[in-house]
């Protein structure tokens, strides 16, 4: 989204090691990349973004992708194909109890594993590893918390600046799938 937060187009990796092949696969499991070492993606229940319009949190919370690495001179170029779903809410309302409050966190629910440790590989997260479901599966909270006690405010119109905020969660197919939002109300 033009105008948010910590976006660039472009970044510059360093590896160690020699490469000459035309081209190599890339696999991004997020910035806690250790805990998987490409093979798997931990999609997190509990998310947290600071800060409306900016998904920069989504590292650390499941975003994932896979490219391939093109030579070009003695350098390596790829576009990063994101295999994560994500979704952006944007609530907004005209009843002046509800405007007066602030969102605290924004829970989805489904029958099916939304969250959870998946296999990945070159392609990207194998959805047969989809975890059974379970209680600790099935619904993944974003906290919204720019500071404490503070959270994103909920205006009378769409806002993207003002309360913007973006989820991962497993791609897929979902039966039963709810959105509720949590959100509190200082002066009641």
């Amino acid at each position: 989204t033009p105008g948010g937060v910590k976006r660039a187009t472009k970044a510059s990796f360093v590896f160690a090691g020699t490469f000459t092949a035309p081209s190599y696969p890339v696999r991004y499991t997020g910035q806690e990349w250790w805990k998987t070492q490409g093979k798997k993606v931990i999609i997190k229940a509990s998310q947290r973004q600071t800060i409306p319009n900016d998904a920069s949190h989504i590292g650390l919370d499941g975003d994932c992708g896979t490219a391939t690495a093109t030579k070009v001179g003695n350098r390596y170029h790829f576009t990063l194909d994101h295999k994560a779903a994500y979704i952006t809410f944007l609530p907004f309302s005209t009843q002046a109890i509800v405007r007066t409050s602030e969102i605290e966190k924004i829970r989805v629910t489904a029958d099916q594993a939304v969250c959870g440790e998946f296999n990945f590989n070159d392609a990207g997260i194998d959805l047969s590893s989809r975890p059974a479901p379970s209680a600790a599966n099935q619904s993944i909270e974003l906290h919204l918390y720019p500071s404490w006690p503070a959270s994103f405010p909920i205006p009378n119109t769409p806002t993207i600046s003002a309360n913007a905020a973006t989820m991962v969660i497993a791609p897929g197919s979902y039966t039963n799938f709810t959105v509720d939002y949590i959100f509190r109300n200082n002066g009641t």
